[in-house]
């Protein structure tokens, strides 16, 4: 099975109607290259000083998403700290938390990854990725039920969470219930007839019920769809 993956939430630029201060020196070019992993253009702002609390938070969620994607998890960490500590909004604080979890999740710190991401719900009930990575990181700990019960939570929340259908039937499968693994990697495909990964997940558990014909095809459709499958084991 394609291991699942931790969603993580970027941070929007200030939109037109935050104004800037008379002391602030910032282009949207400045935030759009901070947003898309500029360190060194993050670290700039947050090195003007004087930033209004609003912009000073998000430039730290923004920098350490960009640390977090060069898997420097440590810096990450710093910088989400930072905005969860600065930040009154409780939104933007929950997103911070997701994206701290994302973080200690990619360390395999996997309890503390938890409590994040627990804390995102507690904060924002609705927060459908937060339930997604809380269930991840249940599968990565082998913790099957709570990792389906969160994933179930997020499709609740958000009915076309394709992610949330593939990831619930890979634990399905590995649980042994082949039948709703199947059904979910359906609803997955449905949502996205491009999916490679749910074509490829249904493949093996056709393979695994006998249903040799069904698997055949949809590994096909999936290395169509995504060559670097054919590397991967049929079963």
């Amino acid at each position: 099975m394609i291991k699942p993956l931790i969603a993580f939430i970027l941070v929007s630029a200030p939109c037109a109607g935050m104004a800037q201060s008379a002391q602030e020196r910032w282009t949207f070019a400045d935030w759009t290259q901070c947003n898309i992993g500029d360190v060194s253009v993050c670290t700039r702002l947050i090195d003007l000083g004087n930033l209004t609390a609003e912009n000073l938070v998000l430039a730290h969620n923004a920098r350490g998403n960009a640390y977090a994607a060069k898997g420097d998890f440590d810096r990450a960490i710093e910088d989400h700290n930072k905005a969860i500590e600065l930040d009154p909004n409780p939104n933007r604080v929950a997103i911070a938390y997701n994206n701290r979890g994302r973080d200690y999740a990619g360390k395999g710190s996997l309890n503390q990854a938890i409590a994040d991401f627990g804390k995102a719900i507690e904060i924002n009930p609705v927060f459908a990725d937060a339930y997604y990575n809380r269930g991840v990181s249940y599968r990565s700990k082998g913790d099957l039920d709570r990792a389906i019960a969160d994933y179930s939570g997020a499709i609740k929340l958000n009915p076309q969470y394709a992610a949330a259908y593939n990831n619930r039937g890979t634990a399905y499968s590995k649980s042994g219930h082949l039948a709703e693994a199947i059904m979910d990697f359906t609803h997955a495909i449905e949502i996205n007839p491009r999916y490679a990964n749910a074509y490829y997940n249904r493949s093996i558990a056709y393979a695994m019920k006998g249903e040799r014909d069904l698997s055949s095809s949809d590994y096909a459709k999936a290395v169509e769809l995504d060559p670097r499958i054919a590397t991967l084991p049929r079963n």
